[in-house]
């Protein structure tokens, strides 16, 4: 090789290295989509957005609702079994 394209050589190659990693970060964002959460209306199931405090836990929507979009709760008229052993309480 000619002296002029040997020093050139190093940076060619830290040039290389910098858009080999610029191409993967930029191809690796793209390829990832963002996870769509499909959102329940809090209205439709009889429900009102709440502040937490403003609703006992029991009576929290297991769906993701679109109270979410306005931070509160789902707050619904009834009680929500959220696992077998609340289920067992209430009917006790």
């Amino acid at each position: 090789m000619p002296l002029k394209m040997r020093n050139h050589l190093p940076c060619l190659v830290a040039l290389l290295v910098l858009t080999v990693c610029f191409l993967a970060v930029c191809a690796y964002y793209t390829i990832m989509h963002p996870k769509q959460i499909h959102l329940e209306s809090c209205y439709l199931k009889g429900g009102f957005c709440r502040e937490l405090w403003n609703c006992e836990e029991r009576y929290q929507s297991r769906l993701r609702t679109t109270c979410i979009n306005k931070r509160k709760v789902c707050c619904m008229p009834t009680i929500q079994m959220k696992s077998l052993q609340d289920a067992e309480d209430y009917a006790e």
